[in-house]
């Protein structure tokens, strides 16, 4: 990890407990979309309710917000801060 600036790391370190949680939020912010949890279990390869179980713990974490169709979530996109730790 020493190529990964120092923020991005403590991001990483503070606010992500596993791989599938970062492959998950790095979905949602390529995708820049409202996606349901059926399409995010299909493409990080996993059963829905564990897909359910990351979005829930990025939810309590403020990462990601309730998007307008059921069950659907995307990126609280919102935070300048947080975007600018994806741009880096």
């Amino acid at each position: 990890m020493s190529n990964v600036p120092e923020p991005v790391r403590r991001f990483l370190l503070t606010s992500i407990p596993s791989i599938p949680h970062l492959e998950l939020l790095l979905l949602l912010w390529r995708e820049r979309r409202e996606v349901a949890v059926h399409e995010l279990a299909c493409r990080l390869y996993v059963e829905p309710q564990f897909a359910m179980s990351l979005v829930q713990d990025l939810l309590d974490a403020d990462l990601v917000i309730r998007g307008a169709a059921e069950n659907s979530w995307r990126l609280r996109d919102s935070d300048e801060a947080l975007m600018e730790l994806f741009s880096q």
